[in-house]
């Protein structure tokens, strides 16, 4: 006698998102990337300065930038001096992390951006939250800052989905489907810098 298996609850959820992956051409540990990536150009043209951009394949995912460029450029003849990193990760959203030496392993304090953003926030409202956060940091001409290219979101895009932990499985497909958006959606008018960052994001494998 066969006694067919039933797939539960849990496995039809780890079922929906591995389909929105391979509809995405994406795999779960680099489902966030085309999000970071989206969001780095808009934080660019924002006319905000940033550097190191990298996206990691640890749980929980998470990606990051540093504002005013790359380590390198904080490097003068007294060491590395202090600078910001704008960080997301899957189970908090967006905060940053100050170092007094940049080139420190640890922060010496986090805090949530402006706003209260959702954990899925467009790249528009990430960008406008950094703009007040470092408005010096504007490239501007200490005129009005750059408006902000917004994105047109497809239907059904959930801003604040819950994150695993929150709804008590193993994957939260609705997660995963704001993530997967970003693979092929169209970017907005006047983001050149929009395919270069897709490429050349950085993977940060621990």
């Amino acid at each position: 006698m066969t006694i067919p298996l039933i797939r539960n609850t849990s496995g039809h959820q780890i079922d929906e998102a591995e389909r929105l992956h391979r509809a995405a051409g994406v795999t779960y540990h680099k489902a966030h990337h085309a999000y970071i990536a989206a969001v780095a150009a808009t934080v660019e043209a924002a006319g905000i300065v940033i550097g190191d951009i990298g996206s990691d394949c640890d749980e929980p995912r998470g990606g990051n930038f540093r504002i005013g460029g790359d380590l390198e450029d904080f490097w003068d003849d007294e060491g590395y001096g202090p600078s910001m990193v704008i960080q997301w990760r899957e189970d908090r959203g967006w905060y940053h992390i100050w170092f007094s030496d940049s080139q420190a392993a640890l922060g010496d304090y986090t805090e949530d951006l402006p706003g209260n953003l959702p954990l899925m926030a467009t790249p528009e409202q990430v960008a406008g939250a950094i703009q007040a956060l470092v408005p010096e940091r504007c490239q501007c001409g200490g005129g009005k800052p750059p408006a902000v290219p917004a994105w047109q979101m497809p239907r059904g895009y959930e801003a604040d989905p819950p994150c695993p932990e929150d709804d008590g499985w193993d994957v939260s497909p609705r997660l995963e489907r704001s993530l997967t958006a970003y693979a092929g959606l169209r970017p907005p008018e006047g983001l050149p810098a929009w395919l270069a960052r897709s490429q050349r994001i950085t993977v940060i494998i621990r």
